[in-house]
């Protein structure tokens, strides 16, 4: 009965490759290369011989040995509306431990991957043989007749991470000089992430310049903030001044998937005692001054290096006795 079966399968497929178009049936499957363009066809049954031109498909085939690993990919087109499916051959008997697991991605991209893991080699025996020692495994793209997009295939596990999402932050040095950041917002969340290390007692600034009432930047509740509201209209600026030193996350979003924005930021300059402004004090008289000890200026685009907010200068004479008091 099993010859049988061989023998009426591979005649349907014989038939199929005869009849078919490339690619619109798996025994028409086209050998899969690193890279193709890729126009979905009619799916030819070869049961009845015939097109459905309602169900556009494009199959391709590549034989892997067991133990390896890969990635399949497509990106380009209207990737949501494609499907991506790879297996072995619908007519394969054993049962096969290794399989594709299928991603989607918000970058356009939907990958299947095969880790080298997940092949069975079962201990040697004839009861228990494990997975074959090579495959042929079949690529189904489907969706409808004419879409087109572009398949990759690589030995191994390809990264799709994309820097900006919340998994992959952007990393940004802050520097004195004015720093730019142009990008969109990704991810399931549509923003865009970044991180940056702070050290305690440095004020630093960030702000937007693409005017979008939509965007923000949302920054984490132990990170001391202050934001000046007569900024640029449409845009935001906010003033960082952390309390200890460490890495924080932030992230600009409110705006749809995609949306474009620009950001500067730097490490706010520090002010020597000497640019500070002064109150000259002369003998005998009295001045009323108040001072906050180790409060740091948060509506400028500097920071004290001398943490006080109002400072007092006198000249002295040498040799000369002063005296100074509180009340």
């Amino acid at each position: 009965m099993k010859k049988t079966l061989v023998f009426l399968w591979a005649l349907a497929a014989a038939s199929c490759a005869w009849a078919a178009k490339s690619g619109s049936c798996e025994a028409a499957a086209i050998a899969l290369k690193s890279s193709q363009a890729v126009t979905l066809t009619a799916e030819y049954d070869s049961e009845y011989r015939e097109y459905d031109e309602n169900f556009g498909v494009a199959y391709y085939k590549i034989r892997l040995s067991r133990g390896s690993s890969a990635t399949i990919w497509i990106e380009g087109g209207d990737v949501e509306d494609l499907g991506l499916d790879v297996s072995e051959s619908v007519n394969f008997e054993d049962f096969l431990m290794a399989s594709f697991d299928v991603e989607e991605y918000s970058s356009g991209v939907k990958a299947a991957f095969l880790e080298s893991d997940s092949w069975d080699y079962g201990d040697g025996t004839r009861e228990d043989p494990g997975d074959p020692t090579s495959v042929m495994f079949y690529v189904r793209i489907d969706g409808d007749v004419g879409q087109k997009t572009s398949l990759y295939y690589q030995s191994g596990i390809r990264s799709f991470t994309v820097t900006g999402e919340e998994n992959s932050p952007k990393s940004l040095t802050f520097k004195t000089t004015e720093q730019t950041l142009s990008a969109k917002l990704v991810g399931d969340d549509a923003r865009y992430w970044c991180k940056a290390k702070l050290v305690e007692g440095h004020k630093y600034v960030v702000r937007t310049t693409t005017p979008n009432e939509d965007i923000d930047i949302d920054f984490p509740g132990d990170l001391d903030t202050v934001q000046d509201l007569n900024y640029t209209a449409n845009c935001v600026k906010y003033w960082l001044i952390p309390s200890e030193t460490a890495t924080y996350k932030f992230s600009v979003g409110g705006a749809d998937l995609g949306t474009s924005f620009t950001m500067k930021y730097k490490t706010v300059p520090q002010r020597k005692p000497a640019d500070h402004n002064f109150t000259d004090l002369t003998a005998d008289n009295s001045y009323a001054v108040s001072v906050y000890a180790g409060r740091l200026n948060d509506s400028h685009d500097y920071y004290d290096q001398v943490a006080d907010e109002s400072l007092c200068r006198i000249s002295l004479v040498k040799g000369q006795r002063y005296g100074f008091a509180t009340a």
